[in-house]
């Protein structure tokens, strides 16, 4: 009966030990260089948000859950802050869809001396080029350039003091999901 029990008692603290199944898709974010050198040369500095990880100049974002239809969402983002430009650009808890090319994010930017201003569902980025491929419920986008949309290209601005603009170019994507 004590071994049923501790084999038992065993059985159940595994079961809290062991991770639910999570999904396999990831985003990695190759950001564009002159931002990254930009930010640097000035103080700045462009950190991960969490979940994401950052290592100059990719940017890694876990898959939430599965995709529904063409679109995967990713958590976490990155954040970039220049004190001595009034610069704080965040990107958070992008969705990317596999059919259109269309990167939706969250996050805020700070025009230059002035408040923050929180975007929430904004069509940042399109993705263009590269090669998609899918096997079963995963789909694979490799080498996609990331081009600014109206709304990233504000982001990006801060507003209007920048000199980004839609069309753009703001890195490469290898973005897998899981469907």
């Amino acid at each position: 009966m004590g071994v049923l029990l501790s084999l038992a008692a065993t059985i159940v603290a595994f079961a809290f030990v062991v991770p639910s199944a999570a999904s396999a898709g990831q985003v990695d974010w190759d950001l564009r260089a002159s931002w990254l050198r930009y930010v640097t040369r000035w103080g700045g500095r462009t950190v991960a948000v969490s979940p994401g990880t950052f290592s100059t100049p990719t940017l890694s974002l876990p898959q939430v859950g599965t995709g529904a239809g063409t679109t995967a969402q990713y958590d976490g983002g990155f954040r970039s802050t220049i004190v001595l430009h009034g610069v704080d650009v965040q990107i958070e808890d992008i969705s990317v869809d596999y059919n259109t090319g269309a990167v939706v994010g969250n996050g805020h930017y700070t025009p230059l001396l002035s408040r923050s201003i929180p975007f929430t569902g904004w069509n940042l980025f399109t993705l263009t080029g590269g090669t998609k491929s899918t096997a079963g419920a995963l789909k694979w986008w490799s080498g996609a350039t990331a081009t600014l949309t109206a709304n990233g290209a504000t982001v990006f601005n801060g507003g209007s003091n920048g000199s980004y603009a839609a069309g753009q170019e703001f890195g490469t994507f290898e973005a897998e999901g899981d469907f």
